[in-house]
C-alpha cells in the first residue's frame, strides 16, 4: 500500500543501491560530532579557492566525506 503513495521515479533501481557494513555506533558518533565543523571548513575552503558553495552543496560534500571515512576505517570484525 505504501508503494502506491509514490510515483515510479521516487524509487531507486536495485542496481543503484550499494549497501555496505558500517562501523559501530560509537565510531560513527565520533565522526558525526564533527559535522558542523566540517561544514564550516568546507564552505571556507571553497570560498578561499574562489569556488563558493551553498549550504546544500557543502552538506552533500560533508556527508560524502564522512561516508567515505567511515567505510575506509571499517574492517570486518570476527567474533
Amino acid at each position: 500500500m505504501l508503494a502506491l503513495a509514490f510515483s515510479d521515479d521516487d524509487f531507486y533501481e536495485p542496481e543503484q543501491i550499494a549497501l555496505e557494513v558500517m562501523p559501530f555506533y560509537e565510531e560513527q558518533k565520533e565522526s558525526f560530532s564533527r559535522f558542523r565543523q566540517l561544514m564550516v571548513s568546507t564552505i571556507l575552503e571553497a570560498a578561499s579557492n574562489n569556488r563558493p558553495v551553498d549550504n546544500a552543496q557543502a552538506d552533500l560534500m560533508v556527508w560524502q566525506r564522512l561516508e567515505n571515512e567511515l567505510l575506509e576505517q571499517h574492517s570486518p570484525r570476527l567474533q
